[in-house]
């Protein structure tokens, strides 16, 4: 069962990776410049509730299991 320990668990651990992730998408080359670059060229004045979707489709799987594997494994 889900409990409110594993619920607390599960937000420290995958904010942890979820931040590790983002970092490493900006500081690795290969990553920014083939993934991850195309979030952040999004125009301003565009902004609305959908530009944090505006994605590469690997890079937010990548985002994306940072925030499902630690749910799977704090059930």
């Amino acid at each position: 069962p889900f409990t409110f320990t594993s619920l607390i668990m599960w937000m420290l651990s995958a904010d942890f990776f979820f931040g590790i992730c983002h970092f490493l998408t900006h500081k690795v080359e290969y990553l920014w410049k083939n993934y991850h670059k195309i979030h952040h060229e999004y125009k301003l004045e565009n902004i609305n509730s959908f530009a944090n979707f505006y994605a590469n489709p690997l890079d937010a799987f990548m985002m994306l299991s940072t925030l499902i594997l630690p749910l799977l494994c704090f059930q």
